[in-house]
């Protein structure tokens, strides 16, 4: 595994981008990552325009990286709202906001959560907003394990 530093980024994309900046500006890190929700953000196409024209990497879930959680523990290719998405995750131990993991989360479940997120013709291209329900974690993943292919 690669080693990392995960920094909180404000939630709106545009605020992620300010501190992914701020942060690749210092020159401390091999690579930064921006990990954000679509949402109803007004600022993401934006920021993934911006992103794809400079040397930035975007992760993002539709509708929210909760859904990348939830693929953890079960196959779920319905559209989500968010609540719908803590509806389905409280059924898997996860509490209120579901900001926190449950201590008995399935992390030896993320192949599973990849397989997920890689079926069934989601979007699986680094900044882009993918279809109800999509997630680019993949790309990170492979990125964290040191994967030399990707996804």
């Amino acid at each position: 595994m690669v080693p990392c530093t995960v920094q909180r980024g404000g939630g709106e994309p545009s605020r992620v981008l300010a501190k992914a900046r701020a942060l690749a500006a210092k020159g401390d890190y091999e690579a930064v990552w921006l990990v954000v929700d679509v949402d109803d953000h007004a600022t993401l196409d934006t920021v993934l325009r911006q992103c794809d024209a400079g040397s930035e990497t975007v992760v993002v879930s539709n509708p929210q990286f909760e859904v990348w959680l939830l693929w953890h523990f079960t196959e779920s290719s319905a559209p989500h709202t968010a609540g719908s998405l803590r509806k389905e995750l409280r059924r898997h131990g996860f509490v209120g906001a579901c900001k926190h993991l449950p201590t008995d989360f399935p992390f030896g479940h993320v192949e599973d959560a990849v397989a997920i997120a890689t079926s069934r013709s989601r979007s699986t291209d680094l900044n882009t907003r993918g279809p109800n329900p999509s997630s680019t974690m993949p790309h990170l993943v492979a990125a964290l394990q040191g994967s030399a292919d990707g996804i």
